[in-house]
């Protein structure tokens, strides 16, 4: 069975998204131990305790954006799936189905 170069290309720009996703998971990662790392740090200088519950907020926030690239990425090793066995019009529509519970998971990839 001969795959055609159009499918190739689909497939690479696929897995390209994919990396892409998952480096901006890993970069969310990083700023996220910087910025708490940072907030605690001034929070053991002045010795205040609000300020290190300050600090949960933005891991929080970074746990959420984490949960949405994860998602991001298992939508696309879905789609790319999909395009691998020839289902490119149903990997569409998959695509677009499954961003609807997209908030829902995300919330689900965080715990």
């Amino acid at each position: 069975m001969s795959v055609s170069p159009e499918r190739i290309k689909h497939l690479e720009f696929i897995q390209n998204t994919i990396t892409r996703q998952a480096s901006h998971s890993f970069a969310v990662k990083g700023w996220s131990l910087t910025v708490a790392a940072v907030i605690y740090a001034y929070a053991a200088a002045h010795l205040t305790w609000w300020m290190a519950l300050v600090a949960l907020l933005p891991a929080v926030a970074f746990a959420g954006l984490d949960a949405f690239y994860l998602r991001q990425e298992r939508l696309f090793r879905a789609l790319y799936r999909v395009v691998a066995v020839g289902l490119v019009l149903l990997g569409v529509a998959l695509f677009q189905a499954a961003g609807t519970a997209e908030l829902a998971q995300c919330i689900r990839n965080i715990f």
